[in-house]
């Protein structure tokens, strides 16, 4: 299924876990979709998570040397983490790297921890900048 940039769509990856340092963000062992939910007209649905890169680097902005924020929430499933919250973070720079996928982060607000299990990262694609 394919989604439609720019109403107000919520990306979502699931991993096993994750590794948070020096402002990267790893996801590891990453599901091979992501998810995507869109408020107007309501829908739902998946694509590859190859596919999802490929969509984050087709729609920068004209002009922009390439890097685009978007904001999302970091939910973490491990029992033991889940005490810190969620945390928002601005991501940007996705890329595949030999430990999984990994973001440049700034955390707004809340704590990542250094190291979790199970976690989901929500992007709100509205939020995009450049």
């Amino acid at each position: 299924m394919e989604s439609v940039v720019g109403s107000g769509e919520v990306y979502a990856q699931l991993a096993r876990g994750l590794h948070f340092a020096g402002g990267t963000l790893t996801l590891l062992d990453v599901s091979p979709s992501t998810i995507w939910m869109s408020p107007v007209p309501r829908r739902l649905g998946f694509l590859r998570t190859g596919a999802f890169l490929d969509l984050w680097a087709d729609v920068r902005l004209p002009g922009s040397p390439g890097v685009r924020r978007v904001e999302g929430t970091l939910a973490l499933l491990d029992a033991d983490s889940r005490l810190a919250g969620d945390a928002r973070l601005a991501l940007s720079n996705p890329r595949v790297t030999t430990s999984g996928l990994t973001y440049d982060v700034e955390v707004t607000t809340g704590l990542v921890p250094a190291g979790s299990g199970a976690c989901v990262l929500f992007m709100d694609w509205d939020t995009a900048s450049s």
